[in-house]
């Protein structure tokens, strides 16, 4: 329920629509596969099929809020919420590179990734399949 609430941002119409859309299935499958990609067990393409599968505004989302929570919780030392995300935060504090330009990093992603939400949410034309490629190719650049 908490993870339910957490993803919902305590909302409760909000959690009860997440539980009966199984979004939380969804954004797991892609956690999942993102962390598989950081750990080197998969390719980037396997991501960006499951990215398609699931809609790429709403992967793109997953990356917002992914690299969101990463980021708070490298920067506070706390163990993000969901084993996946955990796993994630535990990759990035194993890395030989400085704690500091990890973050950095993972901010300017962050702002990619927010940027591509942005032009998905417009009026105009993006290009989703070009846009999640590129996002998930950066995310594999960063791990």
């Amino acid at each position: 329920v908490k993870r339910l609430l957490n993803a919902a941002q305590y909302r409760p119409l909000n959690a009860m629509g997440l539980a009966q859309q199984d979004i939380l299935e969804e954004q797991d499958q892609f956690l999942e596969k993102l962390c598989l990609l950081s750990s080197g067990g998969i390719a980037p393409q396997s991501v960006v099929a499951t990215a398609v599968k699931i809609g790429e505004l709403s992967a793109i989302n997953y990356l917002v809020k992914t690299s969101s929570a990463l980021i708070k919780s490298l920067i506070t030392l706390e163990q993000p919420v969901g084993a996946d995300l955990n796993n994630l935060h535990q990759l990035f504090l194993k890395q030989r590179a400085p704690l500091t330009l990890q973050i950095f990093k993972l901010l300017m992603y962050y702002d990619e990734a927010l940027t591509a939400y942005k032009h998905m949410t417009s009026s105009s034309n993006p290009n989703g399949q070009l846009m999640i490629e590129t996002l998930i190719w950066h995310w594999h650049e960063l791990t």
